[in-house]
Formats: C-alpha cells, structure tokens, sequence
C-alpha cells in the first residue's frame, strides 16, 4: 500500500463538516438535523421537584416570620408592665375575695398592730358587703406613761357599717365604747361615728386604699377604668422581684405611688357604680418622703399579695409596713347583725 493510501479515509469514516455523523455513517441533509426531544417524563418530574423546592422554601419563610412575631409578642406580653396591668384589669371582674391584711404603724414604743381577716362580697359594686374579724394592738404614751391597748372585734359592713366589741384590755379611755354591743354607722351618708377612728377603721375596710381596684364591673366600666390607670401612670412598674410561697412563684412588681391619681380613679369609680361615697388617700404627714406599692403576682396572673410600705424622711426605719394576701373563693356569706 502506497503511503497516500494511508492517509486517505473512506466517506464514511470521515466526520461531516458539521459535525454530525449519522448511525449509518452516511450523510444527512443539514435540514435534517435537530436537536434530541426531551422526555416528556423526566421533565414533569423536574418540574414538580422545582415546584416543591419553591413550597418549601415559601413555607420555611412564613414559618421563620410566624416564630419571629410570636416571639416577639410573648416578650412585649411577658414585659413586667404589660403583666401588671393583665392583672389589674382582671381585678375588675372579682366577684368575692378573701383579705388577711396584717398593718404595722410605728409610733411610741412599739406602735400599732392590726390583723384582719375579711371576707368580701363584691358582685354588686354599688352595695360592696364585707365581715370581718380584727386583733388591733397597740402600745403608745399617753401623759408620759406607756399604755398598752388590745381589742378584739367584729365589723360587719353591707347596707351599714356596725362594729362588735368582743374584748377589750388596755388604759385607753375608749370614750363611752361598749364591750358586747354593736355600734353603727352609714359610710354612704357619712354618718361614721367618729368612735371608730379610734380602730382605724378605714384602715380596716379599705386596707390602706392603695390596693389594687377590685369588683365586679361591667364592661364599660372595667375598660374606663384600665385606661384611666394606663393613661395616668399611676403604676408604673419601677424593678421586679420573685419569690416563692407554698413552693409556687410569685413575682412581684414595685410602683411608686401617685396619690392624686388615685383619689381621681377613686372618685370616678364611685361615679360609674354609683355607691355614692368616695375613698380619698389623706395627705403624707411627719415628713414621708418615701413610700411604695408591690403587687405579687402568680403564673396567672392574678395578684396574690400586696404590700405597702413607708417611712420618714432621714429614716432607715419603715413608718408603715402593711400586707394583703389575696384569695378568691366562689361564694362568701355575710352575717349582718340582728338588732
């Protein structure tokens, strides 16, 4: 074989120009030549795994966006503000409360003492009914001598206020009280007989008038109520505090205290139930400087504690310590004196 034999290929083993070599080997008219057809199969499945990508991919955006938001409402929820006022708001749908209230005012030796336990009926807000039964001790100067006092009593206020003597010991001139006989008084028309100042008596009723509002409101009323104690700042929460009683809980929340805006909700109060009587706090005296207001709450909360506290100016020593613990039966029974 020559070697220009060699180097010489057949037609049908040289390449078209195009590139394209038919199965045969022989070639195709350029016309002819077209791309592979895709299959018809093989592509909706693409299709559909593109689909379920996107779906995925939109489902894990809303998801992460949903988590963001309920996170960030359970936080601004869970803030210590936000708290408190749940709980004062559901206050105002309270149709019966048990308060034991222990009160010190420090004074001349070793001050006043007042333990109260009181069971209230507050499904009517107009005719708030309540009974009680009170230790009142106390150990102050009278004409340069210590006296030391101590009652026992029963106070009974639904239509009326009557006061029950059933002891008494101590040097106190108790100006004309009768031991085992009721006295009576009517709060709404004023008529409280100033004997009873004597126990402290709005201490009694009202605690000290600091705590929270409590009834059974309508809506109206309950939601006049809330905003007015938001609008006004009146508490407004400055640190927290926790603690556990009866191995569950509680956190507390220290608000200073703003009495002006108190005796405004207090007197709107008395307007929109129409009780026709008005609890005001009395002014600050002997130079209190200090004073606040912390409200414990549960996992719920519901405020389960309250406590008061002030003092003197220049003074470490608290002037007034008082604690409410709160408990909510479903029904109490007032026993009004038979006269």
């Amino acid at each position: 074989m020559q070697p220009d034999d060699q180097n010489q290929q057949s037609p049908a083993s040289q390449p078209a120009q195009n590139g394209y070599v038919s199965p045969s080997g022989a070639d195709v008219p350029e016309y002819l030549h077209m791309e592979a057809v895709a299959d018809p199969v093989e592509f909706g499945r693409k299709r559909r795994k593109k689909r379920r990508v996107l779906l995925l991919v939109a489902i894990a955006v809303i998801i992460l966006i949903a988590a963001a938001f309920t996170a960030y409402w359970y936080v601004e929820q869970n803030k210590p503000q936000e708290r408190l006022y749940r709980a004062l708001e559901s206050a105002l749908s309270v149709k019966y409360v048990n308060k034991k209230t222990t009160y010190h005012r420090d004074g001349t030796g070793k001050g006043t003492n007042v333990e109260v336990n009181s069971i209230v009926d507050l499904s009517d807000p107009s005719s708030v009914a309540n009974e009680s039964t009170i230790v009142f001790s106390r150990q102050i100067k009278r004409n340069g001598a210590i006296a030391d006092d101590e009652y026992s009593m029963r106070l009974v206020k639904r239509t009326k206020l009557s006061l029950y003597i059933e002891s008494y010991s101590g040097e106190t001139d108790l100006n004309g009280l009768d031991k085992k006989k009721w006295i009576v008084g009517n709060p709404i028309k004023g008529d409280i007989d100033s004997r009873l100042e004597e126990f402290d008596a709005s201490a009694v009723l009202d605690g000290t008038q600091l705590v929270p509002v409590m009834g059974n409101y309508s809506d109206a009323t309950r939601s006049k109520i809330i905003n007015t104690i938001k609008s006004s700042g009146m508490y407004k929460v400055i640190d927290t505090a926790s603690k556990d009683v009866d191995g569950k809980p509680l956190t507390g929340m220290r608000v200073g205290v703003d009495r002006d805006a108190i005796n405004k909700l207090n007197k709107m109060i008395a307007t929109e139930a129409k009780t026709g009587v008005t609890h005001s706090l009395l002014k600050l005296v002997n130079d209190t400087n200090y004073e606040d207001i912390t409200f414990w709450l549960n996992d719920k909360n519901t405020i389960v504690e309250v406590d008061y506290r002030n003092r003197l100016q220049n003074e470490d020593k608290f002037r007034i310590i008082n604690s409410v613990v709160f408990s909510y039966p479903d029904k109490v029974d007032i026993n009004e004196p038979k006269e």
